[in-house]
């Protein structure tokens, strides 16, 4: 059996991510709202169970994960991009990765906003949190911006797919930056 893993919001910005670990050998159970872009997907790359669902119903969206491992086994990595509106959906995920004999890796994908020095009550509990799992080995990857002769912009759909997988190669690394988060006061404008 091939091993399983899992990509939210595989097929956007972290597409290039799912493709990378169906190449890996992974069978990959990638969660998307939209039918026509995850179909498409499945369709291109066998490996890849396309799973539809909107993370925001956690009930609904748990139960398919459930559905996903018990057709393809558990989850022994989890590339997880969630936005701050669903973030029980970060937790609901946390169960489906691997167990508390063979911890499963969970890779989290996060926007500039949690490197904001004024969120760092918040970010402190999510990392607690997810320490007080033993069944996954928890890494951030946030996600920044590029600063180029003097000015700044945000990244790329490349930039982000690149810095993913360079995480999702880099296992031992805690947290991974993707371009810069730093001085607070230059992220580009929204």
């Amino acid at each position: 059996m091939r091993p399983h893993a899992l990509v939210v919001g595989g097929t956007g910005m972290l597409k290039p991510v799912s493709l990378y670990l169906a190449k890996q050998g992974y069978v990959v159970s990638v969660v998307a709202r939209a039918s026509e872009r995850l179909n498409a997907l499945a369709a291109d790359e066998p490996a890849i169970n396309p799973v539809q669902i909107d993370y925001h119903d956690i009930g609904a969206f748990a139960e398919k994960l459930r559905e996903a491992v018990a057709k393809h086994g558990q989850l022994e990595l989890a590339v997880v991009w969630i936005h701050r509106t669903a973030m029980p959906a970060y937790y609901a995920v946390a169960q489906f990765v691997g167990s508390q004999e063979k911890p499963g890796r969970y890779v989290h994908v996060l926007g500039s906003p949690t490197a904001d020095p004024a969120d760092s009550a918040m970010q402190e509990e999510r990392r607690s949190r997810f320490a007080a799992l033993r069944n996954v080995k928890y890494q951030e990857v946030i996600l920044g911006w590029m600063v180029e002769d003097g000015k700044t912009r945000w990244l790329k759909q490349e930039e982000i797919a690149n810095g993913v997988i360079y995480a999702v190669q880099h296992a031992e690394t805690q947290q991974h930056v993707v371009g810069t988060v730093t001085p607070w006061e230059m992220r580009p404008p929204r």
